[in-house]
């Protein structure tokens, strides 16, 4: 019995059950008759369906399906009441995103809208259905000076210490400068970036009645979530169904040929792989036999293998996806130099408060991070 309990709450359990409730009607009734009521941590559940961020979408199938009432009320009302608070801040959020892109259009600044924000509108029919940390946007670097004057004339300032990120105690935004992603995926030669024209004329307009600002298309918004998923180790739900949602939603016929040489272009079909395969092998989106053959599996070495097994196998928070960007790099050359790069980042990486960086400062960076990949790497190689 005693086993019995362990397995029915281990976290690889409730991941199924968050899964097949997300799923359909059917796979969610069928998951919830089958939950041993009496035994069952409901609070895990909870705390994984409020980190994984699909708490919101949880409540909408619930109420659509008229499953809520297989929950224990207790459960159920504290889904409801997350509901309604992010539905409030989200609210907030829109508002004052709105004021913010208006004076950029006003300032006749290029920006693009990245991520939650534009999915908020485009892929989920209800504002509290996706939680949204923080506003992701695209800047030119020429611009940065000011977009900071803008966004300081707002009201907003540096909440963490970093030039990158400003804050409102409302909204926080996340500049990126000209590239769609972080500073890792900038030093790949083929990363998307805001001056690529290919990105800037299939890029589409956001979702807006009183602003014009674009976002990315449905390839490259698909291209640049993975990139995303595997830099924060697959480590939220919701970020795999926005990637679910983009293609499901598609208007026009999905192109899966232009997925895979957008993937390609970028050198990013690592990344496309391990996310496809993981909606596949849960049902949570049919990929076509096709694709899955047409992508690296074989090019893919011995580490890289073992942390897709543990990716299908609902063990995310064991990945590293710092350590799958190094071995996604060809060559020996190319890994040390991107190592290199990661250690001695550029200056205004660093916490504002710091005045002047020394050698310290790196060396610090540098043991810091080769413990952080030596506990990863010893997990990876044993388990």
């Amino acid at each position: 019995m005693h086993n019995y309990r362990n397995a029915i709450n281990s976290e690889a359990s409730i991941d199924k059950l968050i899964i097949a409730c997300l799923r359909n009607s059917a796979d969610c009734q069928l998951a919830l008759e089958s939950v041993d009521l009496p035994h069952f941590n409901w609070q895990l559940f909870l705390k994984k369906i409020f980190s994984e961020g699909v708490a919101g979408l949880l409540f909408d199938n619930f109420s659509k399906w008229g499953l809520g009432k297989k929950l224990p009320d207790w459960v159920l009302a504290e889904i409801k009441q997350n509901y309604m608070r992010n539905l409030g801040r989200n609210l907030l959020i829109a508002t004052y995103l709105e004021s913010v892109l208006q004076t950029f259009e006003e300032n006749q600044l290029e920006v693009l809208l990245l991520r939650g924000a534009d999915f908020l509108s485009r892929l989920y029919p209800k504002l509290g259905s996706r939680t949204m940390s923080d506003v992701d946007l695209v800047i030119h670097k020429e611009d940065i000076s000011k977009v900071k004057s803008c966004l300081e004339a707002l009201g907003y300032r540096h909440p963490q210490g970093y030039q990158f990120l400003f804050d409102n105690n409302v909204l926080f935004i996340d500049l990126h400068i000209d590239y769609i992603g972080s500073y890792k995926l900038a030093q790949n030669s083929s990363s998307p970036t805001i001056k690529n024209q290919v990105i800037w004329m299939d890029a589409i307009p956001f979702k807006s009645n009183a602003v014009y600002v674009k976002t990315l298309s449905v390839y490259d918004a698909i291209v640049s979530c993975c990139a995303h998923l595997q830099e924060h180790s697959f480590s939220k739900l919701i970020w795999f169904y926005d990637i679910r949602n983009l293609i499901a939603e598609s208007k026009d016929a999905f192109d899966w040929d232009n997925l895979i040489l957008k993937a390609r272009q970028f050198d990013l079909e690592k990344p496309v792989f391990y996310v496809l395969s993981y909606l596949n092998i849960n049902r949570i989106l049919s990929v076509p036999d096709k694709v899955m053959q047409e992508l690296p599996l074989l090019k893919l070495n011995g580490l890289e293998k073992k942390s897709l097994k543990m990716l299908l196998s609902y063990r995310r928070s064991d990945i590293s996806g710092e350590l799958l960007y190094v071995f996604s790099k060809k060559g020996l050359i190319s890994k040390f130099k991107c190592l290199w790069q990661s250690i001695f980042i550029d200056k205004e990486n660093f916490h504002l408060s710091v005045e002047k960086i020394t050698f310290w400062h790196y060396l610090k960076r540098f043991f810091s991070m080769s413990l952080y990949g030596i506990r990863k790497m010893f997990k990876l190689i044993v388990t």
